[in-house]
């Protein structure tokens, strides 16, 4: 019974963490709406190409975290840790595709697109 009490805690618990739509889901309520929408909730595009009547809009975020720790062993017992702050890049580009003046598709690529 106690242990039911301690999942039921946990559930509501992480329930409370959210923050709002992910990524995907705002994307995907971009697509079919006009690009002047876009412009106006992203801004200006990092990159614009025209191809056969189409825009691809290129958005890149970038982040520099720190990793805080760093294996080195084994010593008989498995790897220790040494605490160094190692930069680590985390991108994320997010294509928007436009035709007809409209939203028709979006695309994610980079290790940041969570």
């Amino acid at each position: 019974m106690r242990t039911i009490g301690l999942v039921l805690l946990a559930a509501v618990t992480l329930a409370g963490c959210e923050t709002g739509p992910s990524r995907q889901q705002y994307l995907a309520s971009l697509v079919g709406r006009p690009e002047s929408d876009v412009l106006r909730a992203m801004g200006a595009p990092n990159h614009l190409i025209e191809a056969n009547g189409h825009r691809f809009l290129a958005y890149e975020n970038t982040a520099v975290g720190y990793a805080s720790t760093v294996p080195f062993g084994p010593f008989g017992f498995g790897y220790y840790y040494y605490p160094v702050g190692i930069p680590v890049a985390r991108t994320c580009e997010t294509t928007i595709e436009v035709a007809d003046g409209k939203v028709v598709s979006w695309t994610l690529r980079g290790n940041a697109c969570a």
